[in-house]
């Protein structure tokens, strides 16, 4: 027992464990030779090379400095959360074996070991533009990587509801909070457009640095990957109607009395045949020509409701097709809406006091047939010949005339069964007589140039409000059967889907231009469609007499009569586009907003707030997004909460003039 003691008190640091040896082994050759064992020669030989086994066994297991008993591995089990620049500690299991420290291959300094279990670091600066939540892998020598997370302060506060305009600088690296918080960064063209074939311009392009937690792909707009393509490619198939065949103007005052083409216009009925002149004979001088020998065709009508009445063009090869009685219930519910809707609508888009001209007793005529050439794929347009040969003419203009609406329809559009749809047919029923409001409310006598198709879908929406009873804050799921429907899109196309469409082009653009539209009589009052005012926003611009084909002037005219500057005006309506239905109605805010519609349940199902929406950057995974817009457009990309996960955004290029860019809080 004593020996095992003493040996056990020899085991200590280095120099002395191997003196501690040395005097054993000279002890023991002491007692070899003074003190010789009275046991026989053989017995000695025997026990002899025990001991200096024992002896070498001793000194190599305790030269080499090694514990007597054995040590466990390194293991690092977890890591403090990360904080670029501060302190931070490691916990494990022999730790004292710890010589280095990496987190994502950056080597930690100012690394000291405090225990066999605890080790403190100096996190280092990972990358230049950190992200908050950002996961990260630790490895030390050898031991198992362990996950972590980097946190690092945002770059900007902003409460809900709060937008702000930003520089380049600010988007050298925003930082946005791992928190729930939802934001958008939206980018508004404010190039007044010059040419007459848009093309987008890049506003902003940034890298997205997301926290890498999870495998993800960096949802983005159209025009994150790739380069720009021109708009003719971008748009290919959609129909964009071509520019009116002509810029002359009916002149001439409309008559109480007129004496229509054929007499029975006010009063046939379904069965009836009534005839038109066949403005697109090719006939010259047809207007003047007596009315026995013009050019005309016959027409059956199919169905009638008041002062609305469809006939089909008996020429046609698919005639057959819309005479059957049975098979025209859509086409006369269709007529129905149309003729309960159409007066309310024009009196709140038009003029207040809007009144049909007298011809055909004040009847809509919508005539089923061919369309003219430019229009042949088209579902209909508004008027039935070329300025100023058409039925709608004043006959001190056009003798031949009857001073009555007829809009043309496309025979072989409507026999297709997703077209037989009554709200839908009837929104474009309203949408074309609105061409012919336009052209008589104006005392201009032509349609309004470049606001010509944004007017006529602006009688869309606000018929679809009138006959849901829904004069503000409009939800789309309240628009029932019995309301004609929104064929295109007035209400429709928020949060900077349609960047490629400007606002102030010419025919053609819709619902684009219709949105820019709602947003003026926003803010003139005029959001309400019972909002009862004389004169209407319509009658103090359109009565103007400049060019309306020339975008510079119309801009410069309307922006003047609002007292807004066009930079304003473009930057306040992207805001209220990117933000409609996102922003809690309890948040007290001072946003531009569309009051007209309530996009709250879109924006859930097919807007920013559904998963899928294609505008939308994933918090998880790094990706590249361009933000791009024709003149007067504008784009977005919405930044979403995604629980515990911050985003950063870099910049990569800016233009350098003609834009304003933003983050707007949302929630």
């Amino acid at each position: 027992m004593k020996g095992s003691m003493k040996l056990k008190m020899a085991v200590g640091p280095g120099r002395e464990r191997s003196i501690g040896l040395r005097r054993l082994a000279a002890s023991h050759r002491r007692a070899t030779v003074h003190h010789p064992p009275r046991q026989d020669s053989e017995t000695a030989m025997r026990r002899a090379p025990l001991l200096a086994a024992l002896l070498v066994a001793l000194i190599a297991a305790c030269d080499g400095g090694a514990s007597l008993e054995p040590a466990g591995p390194l293991v690092v089990a977890s890591v403090d959360t990360l904080r670029p620049g501060q302190m931070a500690q490691v916990r494990g299991s022999g730790l004292t074996r710890l010589r280095s420290l990496k987190i994502d291959g950056v080597k930690a300094t100012e690394f000291a070991v405090r225990s066999d279990s605890v080790a403190e670091f100096r996190v280092p600066s990972l990358r230049a533009c950190e992200t908050d939540m950002r996961a990260v892998t630790v490895s030390a020598d050898g031991s198992a990587p362990v996950s972590a997370v980097v946190r690092i302060a945002p770059s900007v506060s902003l409460r809900p509801g709060e937008s702000r305009v930003l520089s380049q600088a600010d988007l050298g690296c925003l930082r946005l909070p791992a928190a729930d918080e939802d934001y958008v960064l939206s980018a508004a063209n404010v190039a007044i457009p010059a040419a007459e074939v848009e093309a987008q311009r890049m506003l902003v392009s940034v890298r997205l640095l997301g926290t890498g937690d999870a495998a993800a792909s960096a949802l983005a707009p159209s025009t994150a990957h790739g380069p720009l393509t021109p708009f003719s490619e971008r748009v290919a198939g959609t129909p964009v109607e071509p520019p009116m065949p002509e810029r002359a103007a009916l002149a001439g005052s409309y008559s109480q009395a007129p004496v229509p083409f054929d007499p029975r216009y006010a009063t046939a009925v379904a069965g009836d045949t009534v005839r038109f002149v066949d403005w697109f004979s090719g006939t010259p001088q047809l207007c003047y020509q007596p009315a026995e020998s013009v050019p005309s065709f016959p027409a059956q009508v199919v169905a009638v409701s008041g002062r609305v009445a469809v006939a089909v063009d008996l020429r046609h090869p698919l005639a057959a097709a819309y005479l059957d009685p049975a098979k025209l219930g859509w086409l006369r519910d269709a007529v129905a809406l149309t003729d309960r809707w159409l007066l309310p609508a024009m009196r709140s888009v038009f003029d207040a006091g809007y009144q049909p001209p007298a011809g055909g007793g004040g009847r809509y005529y919508l005539l089923i047939g061919n369309l003219p050439a430019p229009f042949q794929s088209y579902a209909g347009t508004g008027v039935d010949g070329p300025v100023p040969g058409m039925t709608v003419a004043s006959q001190a203009t056009c003798p031949r005339a009857s001073e009555m609406v007829v809009s043309l329809l496309s025979a072989t559009w409507f026999t297709a069964p997703q077209y037989q749809n009554a709200n839908w047919a009837a929104g474009l029923f309203l949408h074309e007589y609105a061409h012919n409001a336009d052209l008589l409310t104006s005392g201009r006598g032509r349609i309004a140039g470049i606001l010509g198709e944004g007017l006529a879908s602006l009688a869309e929406e606000t018929a679809s409000r009138i006959a849901s009873g829904q004069p503000l804050r409009a939800r789309h799921a309240a628009v029932g059967s019995d309301a004609p429907g929104g064929v295109h899109g007035a209400s429709l196309g928020m949060w900077g889907t349609q960047p490629a469409f400007g606002p102030w082009q010419a025919n053609g653009r819709y619902g684009t231009n219709a949105r820019m539209l709602l947003y003026l009589r926003e803010l003139e009052g005029e959001a309400s469609v019972d909002h009862g005012r004389r004169p209407t926003l319509y009658q103090r611009l359109l009565s103007a007499p400049i060019d309306w084909y020339n975008r510079q002037a119309v801009i410069t005219y309307i922006t003047s009569v609002l007292g807004i500057d066009y930079a304003d005006l473009t930057d306040r309506q992207t805001l209220a586009s990117v933000t409609a239905g996102l922003i809690d109605p309890g948040v007290v805010h001072d946003l531009p907003r569309y009051t007209s519609w309530d996009h709250a349940d879109r924006a859930r199902v097919a807007g920013p707030l559904a998963a899928g929406f294609p505008g939308r950057a994933s918090r998880r995974a790094n990706g590249e997004s361009t933000l791009a817009a024709a003149d007067g457009a504008h784009a977005a990309l919405y930044l979403m909460a995604d629980g515990p996960r911050g985003i950063s955004l870099e910049l990569l290029s800016m233009a350098p003039t003609a834009r304003i860019v933003r983050l707007t809080r949302l929630c």
